[in-house]
Protein backbone atom coordinates (compact mmCIF):
# COMPACT_ATOMS: atom_id res chain seq x y z
CA UNK A 1 0.00 0.00 0.00
CA UNK A 2 1.60 2.91 -1.09
CA UNK A 3 0.48 6.52 1.60
CA UNK A 4 -0.13 10.11 -0.43
CA UNK A 5 -1.41 13.43 0.56
CA UNK A 6 -3.54 14.70 -2.79
CA UNK A 7 -5.15 17.89 -3.31
CA UNK A 8 -8.94 17.88 -3.92
CA UNK A 9 -11.37 20.54 -4.57
CA UNK A 10 -11.90 21.46 -0.55
CA UNK A 11 -7.68 21.15 -0.16
CA UNK A 12 -5.07 18.60 1.04
CA UNK A 13 -6.07 14.77 1.95
CA UNK A 14 -4.28 11.54 3.07
CA UNK A 15 -5.28 8.66 0.85
CA UNK A 16 -3.68 5.16 -0.36
CA UNK A 17 -3.32 3.52 -3.69
CA UNK A 18 -5.10 0.40 -2.80
CA UNK A 19 -5.02 -2.50 -5.36
CA UNK A 20 -3.53 -3.27 -8.87
CA UNK A 21 -5.15 -1.27 -10.64
CA UNK A 22 -3.47 1.70 -9.02
CA UNK A 23 -6.72 3.49 -7.90
CA UNK A 24 -6.63 5.92 -4.81
CA UNK A 25 -8.78 6.07 -2.13
CA UNK A 26 -9.57 8.71 0.45
CA UNK A 27 -8.74 7.79 4.13
CA UNK A 28 -10.72 10.08 5.86
CA UNK A 29 -13.61 8.76 3.92
CA UNK A 30 -12.31 5.33 3.88
CA UNK A 31 -11.81 5.39 8.00
CA UNK A 32 -15.31 7.05 8.63
CA UNK A 33 -17.20 4.29 6.87
CA UNK A 34 -15.13 1.55 8.22
CA UNK A 35 -16.52 2.76 11.42
CA UNK A 36 -19.92 3.22 10.73
CA UNK A 37 -20.06 -0.08 9.93
CA UNK A 38 -18.87 -0.63 13.67
CA UNK A 39 -15.41 -2.28 12.22
CA UNK A 40 -12.98 -0.08 14.43
CA UNK A 41 -13.46 -0.57 18.04
CA UNK A 42 -11.77 1.73 20.40
CA UNK A 43 -10.86 4.54 17.92
CA UNK A 44 -12.44 7.45 18.55
CA UNK A 45 -13.65 10.01 16.10
CA UNK A 46 -11.47 12.28 17.19
CA UNK A 47 -8.34 9.77 16.87
CA UNK A 48 -9.75 8.91 13.71
CA UNK A 49 -9.88 12.30 11.80
CA UNK A 50 -5.98 13.35 13.21
CA UNK A 51 -4.81 9.63 11.44
CA UNK A 52 -6.53 10.57 8.36
CA UNK A 53 -5.60 14.33 8.12
CA UNK A 54 -2.10 14.39 9.77
CA UNK A 55 0.46 12.49 7.51
CA UNK A 56 2.82 12.75 10.29
CA UNK A 57 0.38 11.50 13.11
CA UNK A 58 -0.50 8.60 10.95
CA UNK A 59 3.19 7.35 10.43
CA UNK A 60 3.58 7.91 14.77
CA UNK A 61 1.09 5.55 15.13
CA UNK A 62 1.39 3.41 11.81
CA UNK A 63 2.10 -0.27 13.80
CA UNK A 64 -1.06 0.56 15.57
CA UNK A 65 -3.67 1.93 12.49
CA UNK A 66 -1.85 -0.35 9.36
CA UNK A 67 -4.74 -3.28 9.79
CA UNK A 68 -7.42 -0.76 10.05
CA UNK A 69 -6.23 1.23 7.27
CA UNK A 70 -5.34 -2.39 5.12
CA UNK A 71 -9.29 -3.60 6.38
CA UNK A 72 -10.97 0.11 5.08
CA UNK A 73 -9.05 -0.28 1.91
CA UNK A 74 -10.17 -4.18 1.23
CA UNK A 75 -13.97 -3.37 2.13
CA UNK A 76 -14.29 -0.26 0.53
CA UNK A 77 -17.18 -0.32 -1.92
CA UNK A 78 -15.83 2.28 -4.30
CA UNK A 79 -17.15 5.09 -2.94
CA UNK A 80 -13.91 6.27 -0.79
CA UNK A 81 -11.72 6.37 -4.45
CA UNK A 82 -11.02 9.72 -5.62
CA UNK A 83 -9.40 8.63 -8.98
CA UNK A 84 -8.29 5.68 -10.86
CA UNK A 85 -4.76 6.46 -11.23
CA UNK A 86 -2.22 8.89 -9.59
CA UNK A 87 -2.01 10.74 -12.58
CA UNK A 88 -5.61 12.15 -12.39
CA UNK A 89 -4.20 13.71 -9.07
CA UNK A 90 -2.22 17.00 -7.87
CA UNK A 91 -0.08 15.03 -5.06
CA UNK A 92 2.09 16.98 -2.45
CA UNK A 93 4.21 16.06 0.24
CA UNK A 94 2.91 13.42 2.41
CA UNK A 95 4.28 15.23 6.11
CA UNK A 96 3.92 19.58 5.75
CA UNK A 97 6.58 21.34 6.79
CA UNK A 98 9.35 18.18 6.88
CA UNK A 99 12.03 18.77 9.41
CA UNK A 100 14.43 17.29 6.92
CA UNK A 101 14.39 15.88 3.40
CA UNK A 102 16.08 12.20 3.08
CA UNK A 103 16.61 11.01 -0.32
CA UNK A 104 16.92 7.66 -1.50
CA UNK A 105 18.56 6.75 -4.71
CA UNK A 106 17.62 3.06 -6.36
CA UNK A 107 20.34 0.65 -7.82
CA UNK A 108 18.59 -0.13 -11.13
CA UNK A 109 21.36 -1.45 -13.55
CA UNK A 110 18.96 0.16 -16.73
CA UNK A 111 19.74 3.80 -14.96
CA UNK A 112 23.01 3.30 -14.04
CA UNK A 113 24.19 1.89 -17.54
CA UNK A 114 22.19 4.70 -19.08
CA UNK A 115 23.22 7.05 -17.03
CA UNK A 116 27.05 6.03 -18.04
CA UNK A 117 28.20 5.10 -14.06
CA UNK A 118 28.53 2.35 -11.64
CA UNK A 119 26.14 0.40 -10.36
CA UNK A 120 26.33 1.04 -6.78
CA UNK A 121 25.59 -2.29 -4.23
CA UNK A 122 23.90 -0.61 -1.54
CA UNK A 123 21.85 2.60 -2.44
CA UNK A 124 22.82 6.46 -1.81
CA UNK A 125 20.99 8.25 0.50
CA UNK A 126 21.05 11.87 0.96
CA UNK A 127 19.71 14.76 2.88
CA UNK A 128 18.12 18.14 2.07
CA UNK A 129 17.34 21.07 3.60
CA UNK A 130 13.43 21.35 3.76
CA UNK A 131 13.80 24.71 1.78
CA UNK A 132 15.81 23.45 -1.03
Amino acid sequence: MQLLRFADGSGWSLGAVTGSDGGVMSLPVALRQLRQRGRLHGLSEQFLDLISTDGRALLACWPAVRAAVELAAELDDGSARVAENLRELRIGPFVSGPEKVLGVSYNYSALASREGIGRSPEPVVSSRHPAA
